[in-house]
């Protein structure tokens, strides 16, 4: 059985941490503004689809070293009725599961785990994605107001 250092693991369960209440977070928006009949909802559920992929990459490498994943996260909060507060609330989670990402890509580096660090390294392209089209878009939202 393959083992793996204990800051490797914590990384690779804070990372499935985050993801579940991404795809949690994307989820609900997708379904608000599916109801409030918004064709958007179908970004945020497609969004929520990239995030359980992701989620599923993390668990299948905490598997690879025989450890659960870690189901417990933060519950998501975003406002309802207020596009703009949606978009800081994605804001907000995109830039911490970035800044995780960084700092799990040395951890794993410095653990001589160069597999578990290409997962954070692709996780990481799809976060610093993420960032660059919420801030293009608050900016055309706060353009047309």
């Amino acid at each position: 059985m393959p083992t793996a250092s204990n800051y490797v693991l914590e990384s690779l369960q804070a990372s499935c941490r985050l993801h579940l209440t991404a795809v949690e977070h994307y989820a609900g928006i997708a379904a608000h503004l599916r109801a409030l009949g918004y064709s958007l909802g179908i970004f945020y559920r497609d969004q929520s689809d990239k995030e359980a992929s992701h989620l599923r990459l993390l668990m299948d490498r905490l598997e690879y070293f025989d450890v659960a994943p870690s189901l417990d996260h933060k519950l998501p909060v975003w406002p309802r009725h207020d596009y703009a507060g949606i978009l800081a609330a994605n804001r907000v989670l995109e830039t911490e599961a970035a800044a995780l990402e960084q700092s799990s890509i040395a951890v794993c580096r410095e653990a001589g785990d160069k597999h578990s660090a290409l997962v954070f390294v692709e996780l990481l392209a799809q976060s610093e994605a993420s960032l660059i089209q919420t801030e293009a878009t608050q900016k055309v939202v706060e353009e047309i107001g």
